[in-house]
């Protein structure tokens, strides 16, 4: 039970950075470069090697 609470909790945070990080991102630069921007930053998130334990996003994290 503590560790459906906890993922809820991280993913729940998770989310919310993310787009609070869109947002901002959109609001300081034209669309087309903050695409460009986030576009990047799910290609370098894709590019993390595989540990144990630690999950893997080889599509990359954003969803616009």
């Amino acid at each position: 039970m503590c560790t459906d609470l906890l993922h809820q909790i991280h993913w729940g945070m998770f989310c919310h950075l993310m787009d609070w990080f869109t947002a901002m991102l959109k609001s300081l630069y034209d669309i087309r470069t903050a695409n460009q921007y986030l576009d990047q930053f799910d290609k370098r998130f894709a590019t993390i090697p595989s540990f144990t334990g630690i999950k893997k996003f080889p599509k990359g994290i954003g969803e616009r």
